[in-house]
């Protein structure tokens, strides 16, 4: 028993080894040792825990060998607890990988031996005597004369249990013979051993100082050719683990890559629905209020004239149909920016670059808008007279000079100086439409291009303004190629400034 212990703490002590150093087959050899003591013990139960242990490495490892040798033993302990079925299942399995195995007749001897012996202790000798059959043809091809002795031994246990007693004496016979034979054998292979060993001491004796160092150089040889050997494993094993690494690595960065891209177009598409909320608050914003605001104007100035003309004098008809003038022209613009800006989001104006003068355009706008000028004394310079040709979109180009220009004589004060200009920056052309007006704080600036929200302000004639002129400006400038900007100081003025590419 004490041994039983002893050789317990050895194997434990092997098996952590086995396990720190990651050798799963010296792990799985180590388990079946183990539970080979545990068997003999008769802890079964024990043993069935180790055998699983050993076969769960076995079969990560692909060491069919050895596994068809841990499915044996779980056989036999089944066979030993009584449970024929699971004993008969891990035998079945067993006999499936020695027969893959080559196949392995030595194996498949002990495994049919072990199923035959099952049979008989359940008193079923004629499947045992089946099996045994087996396990002789395979053990005569293996030539292994213990395992043919056991054979013979089973079969002559199985003929007298069949009744067949001379079957069974010389099935009997035969084990005799072979069990002295075997020992025989072994008494000559003893003295052999013997005399081997006498010859050996008698011929070491004799080998001199320079055979001994040979051998010790072969040796120390051998020893360098190992650790060459481990170093170039080490080496394989570390690039093996840099290259998973890498793969990893890099598998990380594309799915990064990935998340990025996905949140980016989250992002995109949230910006583009609040764009298209905001669109719609303004929309509704300007049906609501802008657009409502002008024509409750107009409808007061009609009842105004068609109740009470006779009560009114000239100067007072005169000053009403002023502002009703006034009135018609806000309503007008800001029904053509909507109309305009409703297009836009609809996809219905097609942005066909085509070429034109945009120094014309220029004289042009300043041409419609000079009597808003003049009404308010504003003067109204233009510092280019050359033609200056661009492909781009006349029309909204075109909007975009008269949204500028007439947001410039509204919020310029009576007497105030308004100059346009186009001046060349790299690749581009820059109107400049600067005023000598009220400004904005840099507050208003941030945001005034942005449509969702709200920077209407009133002009120095109290004309009324939706803040949607300069969203359109911004798009039409865009969809050309160009940029919108706008510099400004409360109480000195305006620069408003956009871009378009040379032709």
């Amino acid at each position: 028993m004490e041994e039983h212990e002893k050789a317990f703490v050895l194997y434990q002590d092997i098996l952590n080894y086995a396990q720190d150093v990651r050798y799963p087959e010296l792990e799985a050899k180590t388990w079946m040792k183990i539970a080979r003591l545990e068997q003999l013990q008769q802890k079964y139960n024990a043993a069935l825990k180790s055998l699983i242990n050993a076969l769960t490495i076995q079969r990560r490892i692909k060491d069919l060998g050895n596994e068809a040798s841990s499915l044996q033993s779980i056989g036999e302990i089944y066979a030993s607890l009584g449970n024929t079925q699971r004993a008969l299942e891990n035998f079945k399995v067993a006999l499936g990988l020695w027969d893959e195995i080559s196949p392995n007749e030595m194996g498949l001897t002990t495994t049919y031996n072990s199923v035959a012996s099952l049979y008989l202790s359940e008193k079923l000798p004629e499947n045992a005597l089946a099996n045994l059959k087996l396990a002789l043809r395979n053990a005569q091809k293996s030539q292994h004369q213990p395992l043919i002795m056991s054979t013979y031994q089973l079969l002559s246990k199985a003929y007298k249990a069949m009744g067949d007693y001379q079957q069974a004496f010389e099935a009997q016979e035969i084990y005799v013979a072979l069990d002295d034979f075997i020992q025989k054998e072994k008494e000559d292979r003893s003295i052999l051993k013997m005399q081997n060993r006498y010859l050996i001491n008698q011929k070491q004796s004799t080998i001199d100082e320079l055979e001994f160092n040979r051998i010790q150089r072969e040796f120390e040889l051998e020893e360098e050719t190992r650790s060459k050997n481990f170093i170039m494993i080490l080496f394989g094993f570390a690039v093996i683990v840099l290259l998973l690494i890498l793969a990893f690595l890099f598998n990380q960065k594309r799915n990064n890559r990935k998340l990025a891209a996905a949140n980016a177009q989250v992002a995109s598409q949230n910006k583009e629905l609040q764009e298209a909320n905001a669109t719609k608050d303004k929309f509704f914003s300007i049906i609501g209020h802008d657009l409502k605001g002008p024509l409750n104007s107009l409808t007061s100035f009609s009842s105004l004239l068609m109740h009470h003309t006779e009560s009114l004098s000239k100067e007072e008809i005169q000053m009403l149909a002023t502002d009703l003038d006034k009135s018609l022209k806000n309503l007008f613009a800001l029904l053509e920016n909507l109309l305009e800006w409703s297009r836009s989001q609809t996809g219905n104006i097609e942005f066909k670059a085509e070429l034109f003068d945009l120094t014309e355009t220029l004289h042009k706008n300043v041409g419609l808008l000079s009597q808003q000028a003049e009404n308010k004394k504003i003067k109204i310079q233009v510092t280019n007279i050359e033609p200056i040709p661009v492909k781009a979109h006349e029309n909204s180009v075109n909007t975009v000079i008269r949204n500028l220009l007439s947001n410039a004589i509204k919020f310029t004060p009576e007497g105030g100086k308004i100059k346009l200009g186009i001046t060349e920056k790299d690749e581009f052309w820059v109107v400049n439409i600067a005023d000598s007006g009220v400004g904005m704080p840099e507050s208003v600036v941030d945001k005034i291009f942005r449509i969702d929200t709200k920077h209407s302000t009133q002009g120095t004639a109290k004309e009324k303004g939706t803040g949607l002129g300069l969203i359109l400006c911004k798009e039409f400038v865009e969809k050309n190629g160009g940029q919108i900007s706008v510099k400004s100081k409360e109480g000195k003025g305006s620069l408003f400034s956009f871009t378009l590419p040379k032709t």
